[in-house]
């Protein structure tokens, strides 16, 4: 008898209680390590702290703790600023700065707005410099953790496990680290060896979609991995693909040292989306345009898979997921219409008593997270209405059908796990 399936959307707190690596922490190393990229060969400021004190002088000007930017504190100036914000606006002055006449080269912002005074003296290749970089740090942070696995990852490991048991297991991951790979004895994700390489593997749409029709563990990185990349090819073999691969398909190695090894002391020109921005090739994706690069191959089928998978799935479990991410949004806002009367969802995240109830922000619309809870509940403000231990230990639907834990993933694996598995039966 087949198991039934689960469709599981995991972010970033799935392993912060392990990690302690939040988005503040990777800006700050960001900031330091990028230090060395000028706006300008006789110009004391980095690219990145020049980005950074335009964003602190605009909205950290009323914290009590407010300075000049040179004399600030830099745990405080990244509750302002982060590297993700950092990168959109390193690739609008990519494509800013780079000379181009040609109209489908060239984006509004060269046509309508009068920037070239304020960044006209920004060296190009600085700015190229530090999104390189940028990348670079992120995966080195990431694979920092990934090889802390053994030590660190015990909640997760048997969170996912003990799924699997009872379950058959499509993940769909957020992060860029290798956990899920490294919990689960079988798994696939569409990668295979190229014939003459022992470390490179080329994605097939044909073999995933098998996998996911006979009932196998799939994994799918929907932002990107530390394990993927471009392809190193022999010489003689850099088109060995030319006729079926497009230019942004991203490859994977069996090792960081390979993938990390390659992708330092290679280099690709950059795309650009439908406006003519910039897009800065990588293969991780960060910044705040993501949906533009969700194009690239095995991403764009990864995402098909999980459109599919949330649309013909009543059983969802969400994981450490703070909701950012407007195409996921979108992606959830369908699950629910698709199955609002046979939903099975589970929301696991990590609050306290001060932050867990969502409050109404500016333009006076609430946050995407309380719009989705009010529908897995169908109970509008439901969060008026409970304590707050009620809902860290597990607060479940009237009908049974929906419930949230606030306890974060650690917790909920140590006390709650047969809650959890037994929630889908």
């Amino acid at each position: 008898m087949s198991k039934q399936r689960i469709t599981i959307l995991l972010g970033a707190g799935a392993v912060f209680e392990a990690t302690r690596l939040s988005t503040s922490s990777i800006t700050r190393r960001v900031i330091k390590e990028c230090k060395r990229y000028k706006i300008a060969p006789d110009k004391s400021q980095s690219v990145v702290d020049y980005i950074c004190k335009f964003y602190w002088e605009r909205f950290g000007k009323n914290d009590p703790n407010y300075k000049v930017y040179s004399k600030a504190n830099l745990n405080v100036i990244t509750n302002y600023v982060n590297f993700e914000d950092i990168f959109h606006v390193l690739e609008l002055l990519a494509g800013y700065t780079l000379d181009s006449s040609v109209k489908r080269y060239t984006s509004a912002y060269k046509v309508f707005t009068k920037f070239k005074n304020r960044f006209s003296d920004i060296d190009y290749l600085s700015i190229i410099s530090s999104a390189n970089k940028m990348i670079n740090v992120i995966n080195d942070i990431i694979a920092e953790y990934c090889e802390q696995f053994d030590e660190k990852s015990g909640y997760f490991k048997d969170f996912l496990q003990e799924l699997e048991k009872e379950y058959t297991l499509n993940i769909f991951n957020l992060n860029y680290d290798t956990w899920c790979e490294q919990s689960l004895k079988s798994y696939e994700d569409g990668f295979r060896l190229v014939s003459g390489y022992d470390k490179l593997q080329r994605f097939s749409i044909d073999d995933y979609r098998k996998a996911c029709e006979k009932g196998k563990n799939t994994i799918a990185h929907l932002h990107g991995s530390v394990l993927m990349g471009d392809a190193d090819f022999k010489r003689g073999e850099v088109n060995r693909f030319a006729y079926t691969d497009d230019q942004e398909c991203l490859y994977k190695y069996l090792d960081y040292n390979a993938a990390s090894g390659y992708r330092l002391r290679s280099a690709k020109s950059n795309s650009a989306n439908q406006a003519g921005e910039s897009l800065i090739r990588a293969n991780i994706i960060t910044g705040l345009m993501k949906t533009d690069k969700l194009l690239w191959n095995p991403l764009m089928e990864y995402e098909h898979h999980f459109y599919k998978a949330l649309t013909s799935n009543d059983k969802l479990l969400i994981v450490g997921y703070g909701f950012l991410d407007k195409y996921v949004n979108s992606m959830l806002w369908r699950y629910q219409c698709e199955n609002f009367d046979q939903r099975k969802v589970l929301l696991i995240t990590k609050a306290n008593e001060n932050d867990w109830q969502p409050m109404i922000e500016p333009p006076f619309s609430p946050p995407e997270m309380t719009i989705f809870t009010e529908l897995m509940f169908k109970d509008q403000a439901w969060f008026c209405k409970v304590k707050f231990d009620q809902v860290e230990g597990g607060y479940y639907s009237d009908d049974g059908m929906a419930g949230l834990y606030t306890c974060g993933l650690k917790t909920v694996v140590e006390k709650y796990m047969d809650h959890v598995v037994r929630f889908y039966k």
